[in-house]
């Protein structure tokens, strides 16, 4: 069982899941909005954001393996860290494909479309009601 500065931490980290959470559901509105206006000065700052992100990744998952490798945890507590782990992999992976997106507006530039964004908005709608 984790000590409990050591349990105050994990309860940290899983506070820390949920603004993660909340900051990728921001990007990758942002890199959406960015291609339907086309706006390459918000595709580069979304770019150089995924950069916090990553960093953001690694700082989580180096406080779990920390209390892993120091306190030992077992059954609930350690599930919990790894599922945190896990988690956080999945939400920066979440952060390429915001980044992704904006090097296609970068690689587009200002160009017309050569149709409508038709089915990204509904994809998008879609993701809202989940």
């Amino acid at each position: 069982m984790l000590n409990n500065d050591k349990y105050y931490q994990a309860k940290c980290s899983k506070i820390m899941i949920d603004r993660f959470s909340e900051i990728m559901f921001y990007e990758k509105n942002r890199s959406i909005k960015a291609l339907k206006n086309l706006d390459t000065d918000e595709a580069k700052k979304i770019i150089s954001d995924n950069l916090l992100i990553d960093k953001k990744r690694w700082d989580t998952d180096e406080k779990c393996i920390t209390l892993i490798a120091t306190q030992q945890p077992v059954a609930t507590e350690l599930r919990e860290l790894i599922a945190i782990l896990n988690i956080t992999t999945e939400l920066e992976h979440m952060g390429d494909h915001a980044e992704g997106i904006a090097k296609i507006v970068i690689m587009h530039g200002n160009k017309l479309l050569v149709k409508p964004l038709i089915d990204i908005p509904q994809m998008e709608k879609k993701q809202l009601l989940c």
